[in-house]
Order: C-alpha cells, then structure tokens, then sequence
C-alpha cells in the first residue's frame, strides 16, 4: 500500500518522504551508536575491576604461600591435629580462590570479546551513518533541482 502510495506521489514528494525516512534512520543509528559506546565504556569498567580483583586474589595467594613457607613451629599431636585441620581448610580456600581466578579470567575474555563486538558494531554504526548523511545531501539536491525545475515550470507556464 505504501508502494502504491509512493507510485501516485509526485517524485519531488517521494524525494521528501524519503529524504525524512533517511533521517529518522539515522537518528535511530545515532542513538543506537550512543547506546553502544556507553555499554562499552560499562564493559571497560567491568573488566578493568575483574583485573583488579584477579590481581588481589594473586596476591592473597602469594602471601598465604610464603606465610606457610616461613612457619617452622614443634607441635603437640592437639595441637598437630588442629594444624593439619587448618591446613585442610586453607588448601580448600586456596583452591576456591584459584577457581575465582580462572573464573574471573574466563569473563575477562568474554568481556573483552563482547567489547571488540561493540566496537565492531560501533564502526559499522560509523560508516552507515556517513552513508546515510551523504544520501541526505544527495535527496536534499534532488529535492532542491526539483523545486527549482518546477518554479521555472510556473513561470514558464505563467509567460503562455
């Protein structure tokens, strides 16, 4: 129906409604590329505190080490007993810590392809937005030559 439409139109009011459906397209793109830039800007942020946390956790990891490394101590066998307990318990954190780190690893890759995505996606954005402005300029002269054909048209007509 809109074709039909389009087809009893005049070409300088197909050139108009085109011209206003181009620029609403890229208003929806530039809004679209907005959107895009503050989740990547939202995903740096996320990644950079998943390093930091990654980078805690290691650390944490390191001194437990070096803290049971330096520890020489002459035990009763309760005393021994509660030892090894506590041993068995910092192994346990020791490995959950390390899980934590290979999980924060994993959605630091995951973060940082979803970024290359957006960034993707935002050049993508950038260069249909260029063609979209370049079209504009094109119907914005075709509708101008048109106006101007159709006022030399009147005069024309007018002098007959």
């Amino acid at each position: 129906e809109k074709a039909k439409h389009l087809e009893d139109t005049a070409p300088g009011e197909q050139a108009q409604a085109r011209l206003e459906a181009l620029q609403q397209r890229l208003q929806e793109l530039q809004a679209s590329q907005k959107n895009r830039e503050t989740r990547r800007r939202e995903l740096q942020a996320q990644v950079k505190q998943l390093r930091d946390e990654k980078s805690q956790e290691e650390t944490e990891l390191r001194e437990l080490a070096t803290a049971a490394d330096e520890q020489t101590v002459n035990f009763t066998s309760d005393e021994r007993q509660e030892f090894e307990e506590l041993r068995e318990e910092a192994r346990k954190l020791t490995a959950a810590s390390s899980a934590q780190v290979r999980d924060l690893e994993a959605q630091i890759r995951a973060v940082a392809k979803d970024r290359a995505r957006a960034e993707q996606d935002v050049r993508d954005i950038s260069l249909k937005h260029q063609h979209l402005r370049q079209r504009v300029v094109e119907l914005s002269d075709a509708a101008q030559k048109r106006d101007e054909h159709l006022q030399l048209e009147e005069r024309l007509v007018g002098e007959r």
